[in-house]
């Protein structure tokens, strides 16, 4: 049995699905065949993202364990790893500085079968952030978005809501785009598949740190932000309504 759990429970966004779970496979790799492990014990495998992403992975859906279902579990032999990142036990400062294997990795196993460009998808794209999870909304939103959509609209961006999406259309979005605008959040995490031309501009509370900033300069894509300090939730975290 292969555990890829870590410390946060079942319900695991896509950002820390991407980034803390599925590199767990390439450090086991590095020392055993994947083929040779019966099951692969995962922190949630219900979201269209994790079921995807792992078709992508080649992991045999009979060999996916969810610890939602499996609570309890014995074997001859477990195996863990280390975090993919958090190598200093300081989880906060270390996300916002991802390694470049985990980004090089992600990017071409997740990819090497797909044919990624695709004249028809929209290349000026703003990420609708209306079907957030209602405890992310209400701790974080843009209080004026209907100015900010209208102004997009008529620079002929197109809305698009990533939950709609599947895994691979994500993937082909972000490849295929040319400029995208957005609320901080964890569907910036596509930026890796994206070409060095993208334009992409970050709104986010002042407090929200540097992970989007510095995955998208490792990413090589042109960053810019406007950081606005929160009219409310302004707890110096990734929080607020601005």
């Amino acid at each position: 049995i292969l555990s890829l759990l870590t410390g946060g429970g079942g319900n695991y966004n896509y950002w820390h699905w991407l980034f803390d779970v599925l590199p767990r496979l390439k450090i086991v790799e590095n020392v055993l065949n994947l083929e040779s492990i019966q099951y692969f014990l995962f922190p949630n495998i219900k979201k269209k993202f994790q079921y995807e992403s792992l078709n992508l992975l080649n992991i045999p859906k009979n060999k996916r364990l969810s610890s939602i279902k499996h609570r309890h579990l014995s074997g001859d032999q477990i195996i863990v790893t280390e975090h993919p990142y958090v190598i200093k036990n300081d989880a906060s400062n270390e996300i916002q500085n991802l390694p470049l294997w985990i980004i090089n990795w992600l990017k071409s196993e997740l990819t090497k079968n797909l044919d990624l460009k695709n004249n028809n998808l929209p290349k000026k794209i703003y990420i609708d952030r209306s079907d957030a999870s209602p405890n992310i909304k209400n701790l974080r939103k843009i209080l004026n978005e209907e100015e900010i959509i209208k102004q997009c609209r008529s620079r002929d961006f197109e809305l698009v809501q990533l939950s709609e999406l599947s895994f691979i259309n994500q993937i082909k979005l972000f490849y295929n785009a040319r400029k995208i605008i957005g609320l901080h959040g964890a569907g910036f995490a596509n930026v890796i598949f994206s070409k060095p031309e993208l334009e992409m501009l970050e709104l986010k509370p002042s407090g929200a740190g540097k992970m989007c900033e510095n995955l998208a300069k490792k990413c090589n894509v042109n960053y810019d932000c406007i950081s606005v300090t929160p009219e409310k939730y302004n707890n110096n975290n990734q929080m607020g309504h601005i």
